[in-house]
């Protein structure tokens, strides 16, 4: 038998067994790699929406962040302007209390120039209000709070 002729023979006779054979055999490999392919995009779906609440909830978090400083902020402020209240309070009892040492009384300066009694600016100040001015004066000093001026921030 010619060669020629045993393949036409086999083509005939088994061609198309053989062709059916290779396209389920590419098919199956094709439907396999659908399987494969599908299940990492599915599992890059679920990571996508996985990534897309975590979003959600960072954004949330950021929003309540930002709240609480916008609170702190207002309550910071709020502090500075009672301190710079205090401050003023504090200066002005000071001024006052330096300008009545400033006039001392005329008996207190006639008993200093005869002798009898003698006035330090280190005593206590004449009055309990005058004191607790002072007291609280030398506290904010001992703590590096002493103020220049009126319009100076706190020195520390």
């Amino acid at each position: 038998m010619d060669v020629s002729i045993a393949v036409s023979l086999i083509r005939g006779q088994m061609g198309t067994a053989v062709e059916q054979a290779v396209n389920v055999a590419v098919e199956t490999v094709l439907a396999e790699m659908l399987k494969v392919v599908g299940v990492k995009f599915e599992e890059l779906k679920a990571q996508v929406d996985l990534m897309k609440k975590d979003v959600v909830v960072l954004q949330r978090e950021k929003a309540l962040k930002e709240k609480e400083n916008d609170n702190l902020r207002a309550k910071l402020r709020y502090t500075e302007l009672k301190l710079k209240y205090y401050r003023q309070g504090v200066e002005e009892e000071l001024q006052q209390r330096a300008s009545a040492l400033a006039h001392v009384h005329p008996l207190t300066l006639a008993r200093t120039q005869s002798g009898a009694a003698s006035v330090s600016l280190t005593e206590p100040f004449p009055s309990r209000s005058a004191q607790k001015a002072a007291d609280g004066a030398q506290r904010w000093c001992s703590q590096g709070l002493c103020l220049k001026s009126q319009n100076a921030p706190l020195q520390r």
